[in-house]
């Protein structure tokens, strides 16, 4: 669940929810990089929470305790707000930290969906591998999971590996937008939500 420290902290960078708006993969949401630039420049005003947001947060917790039911990892929820370094636009809030793992070395990110529909054969969807990647990048984990509800009756857990192709093409795409997002602030008088310096 985000918190309000977090929610203002979506106004000082790019996020992992933002990433795949910027990569294309919500414009059927009629969300685009302009739609983002206006939201993240205050030209627009934040969206208010619809019941799919609601019913989100309140099954994330279950959908937390199943997958560390069901698969005996070491898992724990993850409050913090991860920024990359040198680099603090760039930020995440995974779900959860996964501490131990029978057959992985090293620290996972796991993120959590609430989602009507998945597809055995194709594997999560392009929006969420890319919001898993993203956190990949900033928190430096060494893999990454996604635990996804279908239809609240069935839970599909993968595991997903850094990818430096990807990673790098989101990088350069948000440091990019976010370049734009600081010189419109500097013209506009000021840049009081840059955090990048």
């Amino acid at each position: 669940m985000i918190t309000e420290a977090q929610r203002a902290m979506r106004m000082n960078g790019i996020g992992s929810s933002d990433i795949p708006i910027l990569a294309g993969l919500l414009t059927k949401y009629g969300k685009d990089a302009e739609w983002l630039f206006q939201y993240k420049t205050g030209q627009m005003p934040e969206e208010p929470p619809n019941e799919a947001m609601s019913w989100g947060v309140t099954l994330e917790p279950i959908i937390f305790s199943k997958v560390s039911a069901q698969t005996g990892w070491i898992v724990q929820p993850d409050p913090e707000t991860h920024k990359m370094t040198l680099q603090e636009w760039a930020y995440c809030h995974p779900d959860g930290a996964i501490l131990a793992h029978p057959d992985r070395k090293g620290v996972g990110v796991l993120e959590i969906k609430n989602s009507r529909y998945y597809s055995v054969a194709k594997g999560p969807t392009d929006y969420q591998v890319c919001q898993l990647q993203w956190q990949l990048l900033v928190t430096g984990a060494d893999y990454g999971v996604l635990a996804v509800l279908e239809a609240g009756q069935a839970l599909h857990i993968t595991m997903h590996e850094p990818d430096e192709q990807i990673a790098a093409k989101l990088y350069s795409m948000a440091q990019a937008f976010w370049r734009r997002v600081e010189i419109y602030r500097e013209h506009q008088g000021g840049n009081q939500h840059d955090t990048s310096k």
